[in-house]
């Protein structure tokens, strides 16, 4: 049985809403226990954005853009080492490979994050 609290339900009716006709699936990545941990919405580019969000209020954000010329194009606001020196760390961006890191102009609300993602893609309707 998957248990999915108030918290990812709000982020899970915000992506679907903000990401519209782009969106192809949500999946839930749960425990074994059947607890949501991340939501992972599939784009029908083949990208996908992960949300994550931790009882202590901390959330966690991660476009992962694979269907772009550029190569692997990665927004994210979660904080590891190889990231540390980027002036907006905790948030920036993986341009054309894992080990470019630069700036993020990454807000801080899924909403807003949703709409980011959507400019960066080039159009609010696929179809």
């Amino acid at each position: 049985m998957t248990v999915l609290s108030p918290l990812y339900e709000e982020l899970r009716k915000t992506g679907a809403s903000e990401l519209g006709a782009w969106l192809d699936q949500v999946q839930f990545i749960t425990t074994p226990s059947g607890v949501v941990v991340k939501l992972r919405f599939w784009l029908i580019s083949g990208d996908f954005v992960d949300a994550y969000a931790a009882q202590s209020g901390r959330f966690a954000f991660h476009f992962e853009g694979r269907s772009t010329e550029r190569g692997i194009y990665r927004h994210d606001n979660a904080p590891h080492g190889s990231a540390s020196t980027c002036p907006t760390y905790p948030r920036h961006c993986h341009s054309g490979a894992d080990s470019n890191i630069v700036l993020s102009n990454l807000p801080a609300a899924f909403r807003a994050y949703c709409k980011l993602l959507l400019d960066f893609l080039g159009e609010t309707n696929p179809v």
